[in-house]
């Protein structure tokens, strides 16, 4: 009998103790529990302590600017300088006078014929032919220098003599006339010409033909 009473007081005691024990443990929980604190944090920023669980929330606001940037246009004006342009006029001696001749003069001038050709008697026949269209001839001579014989007749005048030139010049179909050079290219040069104003160069193409025009 006294053993079971005994047990019975032991058993109680634990029974206290442990339901002690729970009660201070929930004590600590439910300490625990309201004891969460929240905690200030830098601007814009809370930190929330619960239970050894740390939740932070962030919120930052970032100031915006704006910029307002004025752009200028800069016109450049550009003024180009044209250089005056200059006409240079180039005159151009030619020793063939200008055929402006549309009338055939015969009078004016005194005509004589050289024959540079090996045809005899060439400047001969063409003075005699000149002579009867109206012109006023000397007595015909040989060519010399570097013009003894020419393929092609060639006119030399003098100036002033110009149209009696040029009217020799149709006759003899289209043969140049050119004003005379120095030493006249005949037997005695310059001299030889007397007072021929008008020498003709009988050539190969000419020589002993009696040209169309000259027909009389």
């Amino acid at each position: 009998m006294h053993h079971n009473t005994t047990d019975r007081r032991v058993a109680a005691v634990s029974t206290i103790g442990l339901a002690a024990a729970l009660i201070a443990v929930g004590g600590l929980l439910v300490a625990c529990t309201s004891g969460a604190q929240t905690l200030p944090t830098a601007a814009g920023s809370s930190t929330t302590a619960d239970s050894g669980a740390s939740s932070v929330s962030t919120s930052t606001d970032v100031p915006t600017t704006t910029t307002d940037v004025a752009t200028t246009s800069s016109v450049e004006d550009t003024t180009t300088t044209v250089a005056p342009t200059t006409t240079t006029s180039t005159t151009t001696t030619t020793t063939e006078p200008p055929t402006t001749t549309t009338t055939i003069v015969v009078q004016g001038a005194i005509v004589k014929v050289a024959n540079a050709t090996k045809v005899p008697g060439g400047a001969s026949k063409l003075s005699k032919l000149m002579a009867k269209y109206g012109f006023q001839m000397a007595e015909p001579t040989d060519a010399a220098g570097n013009e003894e014989f020419r393929d092609t007749t060639q006119i030399y005048c003098l100036p002033g003599s110009e149209a009696v030139a040029g009217s020799i010049g149709i006759l003899l179909d289209g043969v140049p006339v050119n004003y005379m050079p120095t030493p006249a290219p005949i037997t005695d040069a310059t001299a030889g010409l007397g007072d021929a104003s008008v020498l003709v160069m009988l050539g190969k193409d000419l020589a002993g033909k009696t040209p169309p025009r000259l027909k009389t």
